[in-house]
């Protein structure tokens, strides 16, 4: 499924701005895990 891919990117890029924005280690490790 292309469109469960295209979720997972997002998703990825959401948890990557709140990780720059809270700069928030643990969130970053468990972003790079999923």
């Amino acid at each position: 499924w292309t469109e469960s891919k295209q979720t997972s990117a997002i998703l990825m890029g959401v948890c990557r701005l709140l990780f720059k924005h809270q700069k928030n280690t643990s969130l970053a490790a468990r972003c790079d895990v999923e």
